[in-house]
């Protein structure tokens, strides 16, 4: 449902129906916000940059991007911590192996 508001969203912002599209951004965004997942905020907030872009608002347009790109590096930076914590744990377990043979 949150893919599908984006881009009817998205759609709503090239017609130049701006307040249409920020009504279904902020909707989004509340939706997103309810379900307590950080992934899918990244299009939310790429949809208010896009809209504000679009406006001419840039300063606001730069404001969302960023914030976007932040929410992207740090979930970028926690799967990668995550997947190097597993293959940590994998090379103990590999060499406690070793070792008891």
């Amino acid at each position: 449902l949150v893919q599908a508001q984006d881009t009817k969203a998205d759609l709503l912002t090239r017609q130049k129906k701006f307040g249409e599209a920020q009504k279904l951004i902020a909707s989004n965004q509340a939706m997103v916000t309810q379900m307590g997942t950080r992934e899918p905020m990244i299009l939310v907030y790429d949809a208010y940059a896009t809209l504000y872009r679009e406006q001419g608002q840039f300063d606001k347009a730069l404001e969302w991007y960023v914030k976007k790109t932040e929410l992207n590096d740090s979930l970028f930076n926690e799967a990668k911590s995550k997947q190097i914590a597993e293959l940590e744990t994998k090379y103990q377990v590999e060499k406690k192996e070793q070792e008891i043979t």
